[in-house]
């Protein structure tokens, strides 16, 4: 997704993903070497709590 969205090459996008990762912004989820997902906790709570309120109503 980096590469296609955003022009990087592939060694730039897990450079980055690296630093975010050890930043402590990612977190990587799948514990592979390939096809790998990361996610920021925050960004998940917020879309739980957006899900819960539409399913209150």
């Amino acid at each position: 997704m980096l590469t296609a969205h955003l022009g990087l090459g592939p060694q730039s996008a897990q450079n980055a993903l690296s630093q975010l990762t050890d930043a402590g912004v990612l977190e990587e989820r799948t514990g592979l070497r390939r096809n790998r997902v990361w996610q920021h906790a925050g960004i998940i709570a917020v879309l739980d709590h957006f899900a819960q309120s539409l399913i209150r109503g």
